[in-house]
């Protein structure tokens, strides 16, 4: 009766004498099934935040867009005053309009505005608006350090309306502190030097 049967010594020959050795096995098991589970969902968040990263990346410029122009429809439509930049004049020859912010050299020139009011650029595509860092820069057209607001293509107006008003792009920017000036100008070619530019001071509400 003390002698081991059969079945014991070939679970000792086979599994080098220790008699716990397949629990041994089938927790290594349960553990590398455990392993590779949780292999597999830290590589599907890995995927998730990388495929999170690029959309944010890829359609981050197109929010920033969004949210500007969700502002300026909210600046236009408030009851905030408004000074249109610039006067609709005739037409040249060929029929083009050279109206408001697209007029070279701009008139008038500069402009004084209370505090929060809300100046309009209606434009072609073939100007923009640039922001001037200093009066320095806009004086001497220097766009090194400005910084562009909206570009020849910002929109605003109908593609049915644009040959009748003259104008495809609306840009509106609020004056917000008072006591500055601040200076606008085209960065197209040379229209900075021929004068497309305006300077604007604001103060605080009358």
């Amino acid at each position: 009766m003390g002698k081991a049967g059969p079945s014991v010594r070939s679970w000792r020959v086979v599994h080098g004498g220790n008699l716990d050795a397949p629990l041994l096995e089938e927790g290594r098991r349960k553990h590398e099934r455990s392993l590779a589970f949780y292999v597999v969902i830290a590589l599907t968040l890995l995927t998730v935040l990388a495929l999170a990263f690029f959309l944010v990346l890829t359609y981050r410029p197109f929010m920033q867009e969004a949210l500007l122009r969700s502002k300026e429809t909210a600046l236009m439509r408030s009851s905030k005053p408004q000074q249109v930049i610039g006067s609709e004049i005739p037409r040249d020859d060929a029929g083009v309009s050279h109206s408001f912010w697209s007029q070279k050299p701009s008139l008038p020139s500069e402009y004084t505005v209370a505090k929060g009011t809300v100046l309009v650029f209606r434009y072609s595509t073939s100007h923009n608006v640039w922001l001037m860092p200093t009066q320095e820069a806009f004086d001497s057209c220097d766009f090194s350090a400005a910084r562009e607001l909206a570009s020849t293509s910002h929109g605003g107006v109908a593609s049915a309306d644009v040959d009748r008003l003259g104008y495809a792009n609306v840009y509106a920017h609020a004056a917000g502190r008072a006591d500055t000036v601040l200076y606008f100008a085209c960065q197209i070619s040379d229209h900075c030097d021929k004068g497309q530019k305006i300077s604007v001071r604001v103060e605080h509400d009358p």
